[in-house]
């Protein structure tokens, strides 16, 4: 009976994937007190990369993720990042949350670029009271996920801000 392991696999990928085909890139940055917000992209080409953004602890462990396919959000398509260099230029751009609110005081549910919470008012009111630090990124072609960090230290995603269209 044949027995394959997961290094076997990968091996084998490893020698039919080109390794000069192969788009890689990675970025990382402090939020806040002991916080690191990581993003890295992979794919046969930069065009076709997976990108995945998290949130890490001191410590080094991930207490959020989420994967994006990278033609589906903005950032990686105006321009298309089309080198590894030009990949991580735009991992740097997308983790900085520049363009965004920083603090949860100033989310607006209404206006041009409406923000709509995920939790409900009285939680939400918490937040925004407390200016809870915030982490926004582009998650698609019209809209940023925003991010904060609750008491006992886990990431809470707080809603959406979309953009006009």
């Amino acid at each position: 009976m044949l027995k394959i392991t997961l290094g076997l696999l990968v091996g084998c990928a490893a020698m039919i994937t080109p390794s000069h085909a192969a788009c890689t890139a990675s970025a990382s940055r402090v939020w806040g007190s002991g916080l690191t917000i990581e993003a890295f992209a992979q794919g046969p080409s930069c065009a076709q990369a997976v990108a995945v953004i998290s949130v890490r602890k001191k410590s080094g462990e991930a207490i959020w993720v989420q994967s994006y396919i990278t033609a589906n959000v903005m950032n990686f398509t105006q321009p298309a990042a089309s080198t590894s260099k030009v990949l991580t230029s735009t991992l740097k751009d997308w983790i900085s949350g520049e363009g965004f609110m920083k603090s949860a005081d100033k989310l607006v549910e209404g206006g041009e670029f409406p923000f709509t919470k995920n939790d409900d008012a009285e939680t939400f009111a918490k937040y925004r009271k407390a200016r809870a630090p915030l982490f926004c990124y582009i998650q698609g072609m019209e809209s940023g996920n925003c991010l904060t960090v609750n008491k006992d230290g886990a990431v809470v995603e707080l809603g959406v801000q979309s953009f006009p269209g």
